[in-house]
């Protein structure tokens, strides 16, 4: 009896030992691919690569994605091809940051200067756009080193798809990076802490103090004591904050926790090429 019982014993151990050990190959197998995957996406630099929430394709853990920047479609008088269950899934696009294969190339693909073609349509003085610190820190290329952009993607179930803001706020100078979405799971926030990128849920309690403390401390290098103003005017070039109630003349940090400030040439992130 007791030689069986040290059987069962060790069976269960063995068991044990053979379930961890694939859970751990299923692991680096799932980080083999995303580094795979990262290292075959096109060259262009303006695609991203975000996670697949799609439970239907587990052996495709990454996908290409694009933003559609709704400013170009107004300067060529186009019409969006494209609707929000087109739209990648915001916990999607904060993996694909989360990432550290594909950290550095998304953080940089969100940047364009697709304001400037229509500005200059309908603004004579277009030359002095060169000098419009707002513009240029909208653009990541200000040399301040900071800039500011807002993605939209959608979020909650598909029976209730909604769309959401995704706003980001680097300084390239100090490699600091703060971005304001919706509620995340635990793992991803603890992917973000490892990058040592702020995130801040903008409907947790008290969101609005940890955004101004993460713009106190991104902003921290700058001589300009108006940068937060230039700041918050870059914020209004992608957010209509005049035409969102409750944030007419409001603190950026205000205007990022908003739910939904009102879109102004909204840059959607679209599934596929």
């Amino acid at each position: 009896m007791n030689n069986q019982k040290k059987a069962v014993q060790a069976l269960e151990t063995l068991r044990s030992d053979v379930a961890a050990t694939a859970e751990n190959c299923q692991r680096q197998m799932q980080k083999i691919d995303e580094a795979l995957a990262a290292l075959r996406q096109p060259d262009d630099s303006s695609l991203l690569r975000v996670g697949n929430g799609n439970k239907k394709q587990r052996n495709k853990p990454l996908v290409d994605a694009r933003i559609a920047d709704t400013a170009v479609y107004a300067h060529k008088g186009a019409d969006l091809e494209f609707t929000k269950q087109d739209l990648v899934r915001h916990n999607d696009l904060l993996a694909g940051f989360a990432n550290p294969a594909l950290r550095k190339r998304n953080l940089q693909a969100v940047w364009e200067k697709n304001l400037r073609p229509l500005i200059s349509s309908v603004d004579s003085s277009s030359p002095t756009l060169d000098h419009d610190t707002a513009l240029l820190i909208s653009e990541n290329a200000s040399d301040t080193g900071l800039a500011i952009t807002t993605l939209i993607v959608a979020n909650g179930p598909k029976d209730k798809l909604d769309v959401v803001p995704v706003h980001i706020l680097r300084n390239n100078t100090t490699d600091k990076t703060l971005i304001v979405g919706d509620r995340i799971s635990s793992k991803l926030k603890k992917a973000f802490d490892k990058a040592s990128i702020t995130y801040v849920d903008r409907t947790a309690d008290g969101a609005q103090a940890r955004i101004e403390a993460a713009l106190t401390g991104i902003t921290a290098n700058q001589e300009n004591k108006y940068i937060v103003d230039r700041l918050c005017d870059a914020f209004r070039y992608r957010n209509d904050t005049e035409m969102t109630q409750g944030l007419e003349n409001a603190p950026l940090s205000k205007a990022m926790a908003h739910p939904n400030p009102e879109p102004l040439y909204a840059k959607y992130v679209v599934k596929g090429l």
